[in-house]
């Protein structure tokens, strides 16, 4: 803004003056729900930037078998742009890219993207390599790991359930369409 006045000599005199204005201090909270196999290991969830992990929260690992939904949170994000990356042991990344986090929080599991709203990641990725496919099941089937207890196996991520046992039942997780041939999801 600009003030113009006479100073003692009559001559004028601009006054210019700004205005700081202060960025955002406002944090919000992003919260999901992840769906996977196995509770009895950890899942990793990330908020990044370019290449740069800016957030890191994870579920930690808990009793029981089978596929399961649990809940995350992450507090205090400071607004920008974000990509939501998750990883778990034996199964395929599961990515969220534009997630736009301002002052308001965010539930993903209200996104209009019926993948966000339960992240569902596949299952079956023994061999770490992004796919699940024959790699996969030629591990599961190795002598050293089916039908064995996982804790006796040579691969303890061939029990994708998380019931102690390799058996039939990770078996049919493996060639279920949704994880069979397939790889990670981007959205």
């Amino acid at each position: 803004m600009k003030t113009y006045c006479t100073d003692d000599t009559g001559h004028e005199v601009e006054f210019v003056t700004t205005f700081a204005i202060e960025p955002s201090t406002t944090m919000a909270s992003v919260s999901g729900e992840v769906r996977s196999y196995n509770p009895n290991n950890p899942t990793t969830i990330m908020l990044m930037q370019g290449d740069q992990v800016k957030y890191t929260t994870v579920i930690t690992k808990s009793s029981g078998s089978g596929q399961v939904t649990q809940p995350f949170t992450f507090e205090n994000v400071v607004p920008g742009e974000y990509t939501l990356v998750i990883n778990k042991l034996a199964h395929t990344t599961f990515t969220v890219i534009n997630i736009i986090v301002g002052d308001d929080d965010i539930d993903l599991t209200q996104d209009n993207r019926k993948a966000v709203q339960i992240m569902t990641l596949r299952c079956g990725d023994i061999g770490s390599d992004g796919l699940i496919n024959d790699s996969d099941l030629t591990i599961l089937w190795m002598l050293a790991n089916y039908n064995r207890k996982s804790s006796d196996a040579e691969n303890q991520l061939c029990d994708l359930n998380g019931d102690g046992m390799i058996n039939d039942m990770d078996l049919t997780i493996l060639w279920l369409v949704y994880n069979y041939n397939q790889g990670a999801i981007v959205i």
